[in-house]
């Protein structure tokens, strides 16, 4: 039996901080668990549109999943049976695609909606116990939708109740048709199911990783919205905000630049070490190729081979000083920064100063960035080195 399975870039400072967000069936009383007022308010959807909406277009067959890839034939070829043919298998496997991608885009659009009714736990305390953050991934995709705009919330509860109604159809779609598939197939049984399963769930393994990363923003983007609130709420005049906003600015540029400078060094040895000289279509030159001695060719090869690494080299060490460079930078900038708003609140009188609880906010609001920022460098790591793998 299948079973579930779990499953940009940076968000803009204040908005410019952060851009960029079930392992069962989709609970069948989420349907009627949907308020009088929010029916009252949704219009139709088609299916083109709930497609855009939740970003993925299940109808379509996965590239590995075509008949002129080959991946899938030699994974199933040795387990065939006589009675069975590869389309009927490949049919399954699509079957199996949808329902796993369903899942892992249906984890996402819960944490949406649960991020939009208040329910996330924000991991510093504050008085904004249930407060509603609608995710920005959510706002911006209201724009493209015929959902008729009545009020922001309702608008955004509409959409997404919509798109949770829509994979939940399509989740028990997608399984009566497979049900149907298997049970007339003779001599299909767990051992191949599983051989399937594993094989589709592996090709899906990045879709996982960044769902799971915007998931995880979609928390430190609630957060930070409910700090930046809060902030707001202590009266905060606009030199006060504006000092925030700059702070906030420099941290993520200063955090950027250092996960940026540990991703490319990864990024360039793992590149040195999978590229060879040899395997470089410059290795191949018609002129040393075309010397009849074979001393003297060899010579000029090596002399040729030694050149062309040296220059490699070279353009990989500019490529990180640079990256160097600017993280200095960045780090530069905001330790300036951090002293001259210290400098300027001990000169200012008392009523005109950040107080002590704006200033645990702003810690707190810079905190939050470096740990999202963190959180997205370790997920595009990982997907560089799934990359990797798979290329």
């Amino acid at each position: 039996m299948i079973t579930s399975h779990s499953f940009s870039d940076v968000m803009s400072i204040d908005d410019q901080t952060m851009t960029l967000e079930e392992t069962k069936i989709v609970n069948e009383e989420l349907s009627s668990a949907f308020s009088t007022k929010q029916n009252e308010n949704e219009t139709t959807i088609d299916t083109h549109q709930k497609q855009t909406m939740t970003g993925i277009d299940f109808d379509l067959i996965p590239d590995y999943l075509c008949q002129t890839n080959q991946s899938f034939k030699r994974k199933v070829h040795s387990i065939l049976p006589s009675t069975m043919n590869l389309e009927d298998l490949r049919d399954i496997a699509i079957l199996m695609h949808k329902i796993f991608s369903l899942e892992i885009i249906h984890s996402l659009w819960l944490v949406y909606r649960k991020s939009g009714m208040g329910e996330p736990q924000s991991t510093f305390e504050t008085n904004q116990i249930g407060a509603k953050v609608w995710p920005k991934d959510v706002r911006s995709r209201i724009k493209t939708s015929q959902i008729q705009y009545i009020d922001d919330d309702d608008t955004c509860l509409t959409l997404v109740n919509g798109c949770l109604n829509d994979l939940n159809t399509k989740n028990h779609q997608y399984r009566r048709e497979l049900i149907v598939q298997t049970s007339r197939l003779p001599g299909y049984n767990r051992s191949i199911e599983h051989i399937i399963e594993k094989f589709v769930q592996q090709r899906l393994h990045s879709l996982r990783i960044k769902i799971d990363q915007e998931i995880a923003l979609v928390q430190y983007y609630y957060t930070d919205q409910i700090l930046k609130r809060t902030y707001r709420d202590q009266k905060s005049n606009e030199n006060q905000i504006q000092i925030m906003k700059r702070l906030c600015k420099l941290k993520c540029d200063q955090d950027m630049t250092k996960y940026e400078v540990i991703l490319l060094k990864e990024k360039i040895s793992i590149h040195l070490a999978s590229h060879p000289f040899e395997r470089e279509s410059i290795a191949q030159s018609p002129l040393i190729n075309s010397i009849r001695d074979t001393k003297v060719r060899e010579q000029v090869y090596k002399e040729y081979k030694n050149t062309a690494e040296q220059g490699r080299i070279k353009m990989m060490t500019v490529y990180m000083e640079c990256a160097e460079r600017q993280k200095q930078q960045c780090q530069t900038q905001y330790d300036i920064e951090m002293k001259e708003v210290y400098k300027i609140q001990r000169d200012l009188s008392s009523d005109q100063q950040l107080t002590k609880l704006m200033w645990n906010l702003i810690e707190q609001r810079l905190a939050n960035i470096s740990a999202r920022i963190e959180c997205i460098y370790k997920f595009k790591t990982q997907l560089f080195h799934l990359q990797s793998t798979i290329h």
